[in-house]
């Protein structure tokens, strides 16, 4: 499942195959302009002068023909499916007139192409056609001419000039370039071969480096190959033609002996122990929907002298496109040797010793389905079988019978709860003989895949550009990833992504999560957990509640590119796209990867989900600069979309969980020049998301109730489980946490420490925790907290030492180890007592402390912590601040002004006589009205061991500055002020107060209006009461019928 983002990037349509006509679906986004333009420029022409019905300046350059004339063999001409389709692609849409023959439409093509890939069969595509181009001279020869951008035929005293030149395009392209064995067979269908020479082929010969020089290559006939060693093999296709002339294509292919499933030819790899080769697949014996679902397993021996069944783990892989994305593969894209090897980076020597050692603890019978997309519950009833069968065939460990183990990987895990549920109920222990189910990171509430993302996937299958002279018009879906088999069915309508997906858009950029909500409808009534087994999970999401580290509505993909190629540049360039998306799993590169001679320009712009929805996740843009000879270069807009998710949705890119690794090597820079291509490129990636919810891999609530942000954000400790009604149905389970300061590549070139981790990943803390539950004697289940390291963990305990000794402490972590140390032994003494402990001040000394407690725990790793405190009563330079000197009857602030890191306490002032202490007593600033006299204003307090301090400031009472309480408010007054009941609010006379008051506003400290007043009349002057309101310092604000003025205001 780690492979599933594919489900909704990777580019492709549906279709039937009737015939050679090919009608774009109803959802098709046609572009005409293309058309338009270039039946404009070249309308003009006599289109049956083409000889060949072929003319390449009028094509849409997917790609450009001539690179691949069959005459060179370099890097540069290497072909694979991507290129095979654009070049199939641009000679379809060069015909210009009836004379072209030998082609079908590429759509029907890919179809055909996908029925032929088979099972241990790599399945090439050929192609052969000559073709016409105009003379890149004919207009300065006379051969051509323009008039006001259109393209005219010459005669010369009656007699036509020919402009034409005929060239050759020839390519043969296996279906897949990546192969998981060292033997295959290779097949050549007829039905795959396109062209309008074949009656110049003498033969096809082929060169599979391997040794044994060119073979000869007959339609339909396959070719054995068996090579002795890994890697990359150069493939090379030599064409015999009748007139002794030869041309050639060539490709590249990668052979590893990874799969496990070795097939007649033998050559299979063992991950570990003994793999039995080739069991017979096992079949349900119950139909879902009139289908009976199949399923091919691997048995990996725990020992290599005892080749039986004695103690079974059964793993249950989790969504597998396989079937789809890679026919040819006997295993499919998961594989049993990348579950071992997962196992094995995991660095838990107990895990290891259980599962990837040879020998180790456990028979493994690794599940491949057939069908890897299906329906879920189709693959629940293969999975009962399979059961069944481990069950018939396996046999006593030393004359003792060993229960079953179940581990489902991802989806797999909830096909493992559906099929063990069911079978529970049904007859107990008895009809499963299951002691433990693991859920490791699996989807029981859903997966996530950002609506951007699918967005983008979506709007790519919709784009189709028109071409052709009437009657030729046709219409081309601009956008593939080559003959496919993706090009038959889109992975994300697939029965298990529609079942999974949480947020769905169809391919009309609607909601579509019907039965999404079906299944987990169905999930909840009728495929209940299991009762009589242990069930316990493993969620990828951080255990601290650490989100995905970027903010809601932030870039998930930013991506401009203005691009012209040169020559074999926009091969090149064509070839990396393909490498970011189809090699290292960045599928969502490929769409935009548009090759060709010509100018692009891209803007995509995808973001994630704010939180309440409702932003734009999607915007693309697709301009196409068409350059025809001499004539100047014509930009035409191909595609443009927005798309703006549904309100009232929550971040679900951005919180804990599993997430998808988008990886991407070989990123454009900024800028790059080079004599081979030039673009200008502005890009920026987010390198992952959420994809399975802390939430769902624990099935938090049980669909029972709706999961909010609150439980999306919280923090699951499998010490201490959550309560109902958010509770788990699992007996145990451990989250996610970096124990060993695991490094991952985050945002393009940046790497950070991992909180949550990628999905299906064993990290040493989940590997050790499952190693507990899977031990063969004397089982230790781990109940894992790491809280006490989550977020910025502190020393409590005072700021001071004092000689009575002061106690200091951290969290406790079970099972973890406390050193406490201090900086200056001889200011103080520290006595540990495990997670505190006590520091006693030394004599008299006096100065600063640091105190350090290092907390050590084999499941959270190592934590250091320091505080620095005082010790003994220290010089404190302490101040009152405040107005000196201070107006008589005015309000003022006094504050006590202390160093940083000195704690206080039983603060008490004083104010000299006459004077009142409005507020604030006991708190570190005071609200004070003067009298008509000075003195002094003093604070006394207690330090942190308990001595009392007194600080003074005397004031005087003269001119002092602005009373802060009463400002002067541009001619506002207020009398009495401070005041208890009645006060008169009174405009001063002055060139801008010649109005009359119209509103008093009073307002709290808060900023709320506490009393509002109107009035009609014209006076300067309004008697206001005040009574109502509590003790405190208000705002009065005042409207004069031009501008507001305001006046501070006491109430007593």
């Amino acid at each position: 499942m780690k492979r599933i983002l594919q489900l909704f990037l990777l580019l492709f349509t549906t279709y039937t195959v009737t015939a050679q006509t090919y009608t774009p679906p109803a959802f098709a986004e046609t572009d005409n302009n293309y058309r338009n333009y270039v039946n404009n420029v070249f309308g003009t022409l006599e289109s049956n002068r083409v000889p060949t019905g072929l003319l390449m300046d009028y094509a849409f350059d997917f790609t450009d023909p001539r690179i691949y004339n069959g005459s060179v063999l370099v890097d540069s001409t290497l072909m694979e499916q991507g290129i095979y389709s654009e070049l199939y692609k641009t000679i379809f849409t060069s015909r210009f007139n009836n004379n072209s023959s030998g082609m079908r439409h590429p759509s029907i093509h890919d179809s055909l192409c996908y029925v032929a890939r088979q099972k241990e069969v790599i399945t090439l595509s050929g192609l052969l056609f000559k073709y016409n181009a105009i003379m890149p001279d004919a207009n300065t020869t006379g051969k051509m001419e323009e008039q006001n951008g259109q393209l005219y035929d010459v005669y010369n005293n009656g007699v036509w000039q020919n402009p034409y030149e005929e060239l050759n395009t020839v390519a043969i392209s296996p279906s897949i370039i990546r192969y998981k064995l060292t033997y295959c067979s290779v097949v050549l269908p007829s039905n795959l071969w396109l062209g309008n020479r074949n009656s110049d082929i003498s033969s096809i010969q082929f060169d599979a480096g391997d040794g044994q020089g060119y073979r000869t290559l007959q339609f339909d006939v396959p070719v054995q190959l068996n090579y002795a060693d890994t890697g990359w093999k150069h493939w090379v296709f030599r064409i015999n033609l009748t007139n002794n002339q030869q041309l050639y294509s060539h490709t590249k292919v990668h052979f590893n002996n990874t799969s496990n499933m070795a097939g007649s030819g033998g050559g299979g790899i063992a991950a570990r122990g003994v793999i039995d080769l080739r069991p017979p697949p096992i079949t349900a014996t119950e139909q879902f929907n009139g289908v009976f679902g199949v399923a091919d397993i691997v048995i990996s021996y725990r020992n290599a002298n005892d080749q039986v069944i004695r103690r079974p783990l059964i793993v249950a892989e989790g969504l597998d496109p396989g079937h789809v994305t890679s026919p040819e593969e006997p295993e499919g894209e998961s594989n049993f040797e990348g579950f071992i090897q997962t196992v094995r980076n995991s660095n838990s020597a107990a895990l290891q010793g259980l599962i990837s050692d040879d020998p180790s603890a456990y028979d493994i019978i690794y599940i491949n389905w057939r069908n890897g997309t299906d329906w879920l519950q189709r693959n629940a009833l293969v999975l009962e079988e399979v059961i069944r069968e481990v069950n018939r065939l396996k046999q006593p460990l030393n004359g003792v019978p060993q229960q079953n183990v179940v581990l489902g990987s991802s989806m797999g895990g909830v096909i493992a709860r559906m099929a063990l549920g069911r079978m529970d109920r049904a007859g107990g222990v008895a009809a499963h003989d299951t002691r433990l189910y693991v859920s490791l990171d699996a989807p029981h509430q859903g997966a996530n895949v950002p609506l951007g993302y699918q967005a983008a996937a979506r709007h790519a299958t919709r784009i189709y550009v028109s071409t052709g002279l009437l009657p030729l018009v046709e219409f081309v879906q601009l956008i593939r990833n080559g003959p496919s088999p993706l090009l038959v069915t889109l992975l994300a309508d697939q029965p298990a992504a529609r079942q999974l997906l949480i947020e769905r858009i169809d391919l009309g950029f609607n909601e579509d999560n019907a039965p999404y909500q079906q299944f987990m409808q169905e999930l909840q009534t009728q495929w209940a957990y299991p009762a009589n087994i242990r069930n316990i999970a493993i969620s990828n999401g951080n255990e601290c509640a650490i989100d995905q580290e970027f903010a809601p509505g932030s870039t998930l993909i930013y991506h401009y590119r203005s691009t012209k190629t040169r020559f074999i540049g926009d091969l090149i360039f064509m070839l990396g796209g393909a490498i970011l998306g189809g090699l290292t799993n960045s599928p969502f590169f490929i769409p935009f990867a548009i090759p060709g001679s010509n100018k692009f320009e891209l803007t995509l712009d995808t973001k994630a989900l704010a939180n309440g929805g409702g932003n734009q996740v999607y915007y693309g843009n697709i301009k196409y600069t068409k350059k025809v000879l001499w004539l100047v270069p014509v930009s035409i807009n191909i595609a443009n979309r927005t798309y703006n998710a549904p309100s009232g949705l929550l971040p679900f890119d951005t919180y804990p969980g599993g997430f998808y690794t988008v990886s991407l090597a070989n990123q454009p820079g900024s800028v790059s020049q080079d004599w081979m291509f030039s673009y200008d490129n502005s890009f920026f990636i987010q390198r992952r998301f959420a994809f399975i919810h802390t939430t769902s891999a624990l099935d938090i609530g049980q669909g029972n109730t709706a999961i909010t942000n609150t439980e999306y954000t919280a923090r699951y400790i499998g010490a201490t489980p959550p309560a109902p009604p958010f509770n788990t149905p699992f007996q145990n389970f451990t989250t996610a946490f970096n124990t060993d300061g695991a490094q991952w590549p985050f945002i393009n070139s940046t790497t950070l420490r991992l909180n949550n981790e990628p999905h299906e990943w064993f990290f040493i803390r989940n590997a050790n925790w499952l190693a507990a539950e899977m031990a063969i004697n004397n089982p230790q289940p781990q109940a894992t907290n790491c809280s006490a390291f989550c977020g910025n963990i502190s020393i409590a305990g005072p700021d001071a030492v004092c000689n009575t000794g002061s106690v200091y402490s951290v969290p406790f972590v079970a099972g973890s180890t406390y050193t406490w140390s201090v900086d200056n032994p001889n200011l103080a003494t520290i006595v540990a007592n495990g997670n505190s402990a006590t520091v006693t001040q030394n004599g008299s000394f006096v100065g600063t402390l640091q105190i350090t407690v290092t907390v050590t725990s084999g499941e959270c790793g190592t934590n250091t912590i320091t505080k620095t405190v005082s010790v003994g009563s220290p010089y404190i330079a302490a101040s009152v601040e405040g107005a000196n000197p201070a107006s008589p009857n005015g309000g003022y602030y006094y504050s006590l002004s202390l160093p940083p890191n000195i704690t206080v306490s039983n603060i008490f002032w004083r104010v000299p006589a006459g004077w009142t202490l409005y507020a604030g007593q006991g708190t570190m600033q005071i609200t004070v009205f003067t009298g008509t006299t000075g003195g002094d204003v003093e604070v006394s307090f207690d330090d942190a061991c308990g001595v009392n301090r007194a600080f003074f400031k005397n004031v005087t009472i003269g001119e002092g500055g602005p009373d802060p309480l009463r400002p002067a408010g541009e001619g506002v007054t207020i009398y009495p002020n401070p005041a208890s009941d009645l006060i008169t609010v009174s405009l001063k006379e002055s060139k801008t107060n010649t109005g009359f008051i119209k509103e008093i506003r009073i307002i709290n400290k808060m900023g709320l209006t506490v009393q509002d007043l109107v009035y009609k009349d014209e006076v300067q002057s309004k008697q206001v009461n005040i009574s109502a309101l509590k003790p405190d310092v208000y705002t009065v604000q005042v409207y004069n019928n031009k501008i507001w003025q305001s006046v501070g205001l006491s109430k007593r």
